[in-house]
């Protein structure tokens, strides 16, 4: 299929030899098409975020848990003075 494509710097129209398919070429999106796609958008981000927001979560309950556990036990195993 003959295409032309114009070159938005360049004042001429090129004609480009493409193998297109024509039901592939694309379309103006409806209103409804527009919508649909920016929800789905918003969808995959706030899931996205979410999952982040998750890992780092579990990040920081890995090292308070560490710290605790480092507090207890130094409180606990006191070290032994050995009278020479």
């Amino acid at each position: 299929m003959l295409v032309e494509r114009r070159s938005p710097r360049k004042e001429r129209t090129r004609r480009v030899l493409m193998l297109v398919n024509p039901l592939n070429l694309k379309r103006k999106l409806s209103k409804e098409e527009r919508k649909a796609k920016r929800a789905r958008q918003a969808e995959r981000r706030a899931k996205r975020t979410t999952e982040e927001a998750a890992d780092v979560d579990d990040d920081v309950l890995e090292e308070a848990e560490e710290t605790i556990l480092e507090e207890v036990i130094s409180s606990v195993v006191r070290p032994t003075v050995d009278d020479n």
